[in-house]
């Protein structure tokens, strides 16, 4: 799967109708380059649904959109739509996990984590702070997901914390996750505990994959218990954007990770109640 990562760059912030043409514009400049599929940041472009599946059908490609849906006065879904490259929805996911500072007073939160089946592979969808807790990626692993694609708009003071997250995710569930992230813009005028805050957001979307090292799980310990190189960053980190509007890229083979994550997954226990699956081997 080529998958891109759209850092884009907010125009008069987010949830503004000045958005779609930019995200239009560079979603055109995508065309004729072999590309799978394309993720947006977290509240981009924020409307304009039948334009980006127009789009998406136009180009041939695979695309993933923020929506902001109004459900009442100072109410919506912060929906996540995957769109395929026929320009159909075959997938949405409403933001479930919110930020306990603000969104609950904003957001109607989402019921599920769902996992979207597609010919290019199974995507799952996390949105900003719903990978600060690691149930959601967890969910999504254990659903069939081959990759996790985040919508995000993190403060740039904490992307390095963040990225670190990342890169557990990634391990914790052996699966790729390819993080967009909004190009650095400006909030000001933001009201908390009766505070005025300026909030710098944005920069350093990243692409991640599980560390590679073998065809099996079997060759893990030949790496991990010789004092090999394991666990680097390096190999990890596919692509990582700077602090402007760009695009980064990668090719991920989706069937690899899947063979090493079923390995992987089955010793993992949810309860302690469960059987150990190699009870009766090493005793």
């Amino acid at each position: 799967m080529k998958v891109v990562v759209v850092q884009a760059m907010p125009v008069d912030g987010l949830y503004s109708d000045k958005n779609l043409p930019r995200a239009l514009r560079l979603l055109d400049e995508l065309a004729n380059k072999g590309v799978d599929i394309v993720c947006f940041p977290d509240g981009y472009p924020s409307t304009g649904e039948s334009e980006i599946c127009r789009k998406a059908r136009d180009i041939n490609v695979y695309v993933i959109a923020s929506i902001a849906t109004k459900i009442a006065a100072n109410r919506f879904y912060d929906e996540s739509l995957v769109i395929n490259s026929k320009g159909e929805v075959v997938g949405r996911h409403k933001k479930v996990v919110l930020l306990w500072m603000f969104e609950p007073y904003l957001i109607e939160p989402g019921k599920e984590f769902g996992v979207f089946k597609t010919p290019i592979g199974n995507i799952g969808i996390l949105k900003c702070s719903e990978t600060l807790y690691p149930e959601p990626a967890s969910i999504l692993a254990n659903k069939g997901a081959d990759i996790i694609f985040v919508q995000a708009n993190f403060p740039t003071n904490i992307l390095n914390l963040w990225h670190r997250i990342l890169l557990v995710r990634a391990w914790e569930n052996w699966i790729p996750i390819a993080a967009a992230n909004n190009a650095v813009w400006v909030k000001e005028g933001v009201i908390y505990k009766d505070v005025e805050l300026t909030t710098v957001y944005g920069g350093k979307s990243i692409i991640i994959v599980p560390e590679e090292f073998g065809k099996s799980m079997e060759e893990l310990p030949l790496i991990a218990f010789s004092h090999g190189d394991f666990f680097a960053e390096r190999r990890m980190v596919k692509a990582l954007a700077g602090h402007g509007e760009e695009t980064i890229f990668s090719d991920i083979d989706l069937g690899f990770y899947s063979r090493l994550r079923k390995e992987f997954l089955k010793y993992r226990r949810t309860s302690v109640q469960e059987e150990n699956p190699r009870k009766g081997i090493d005793s």
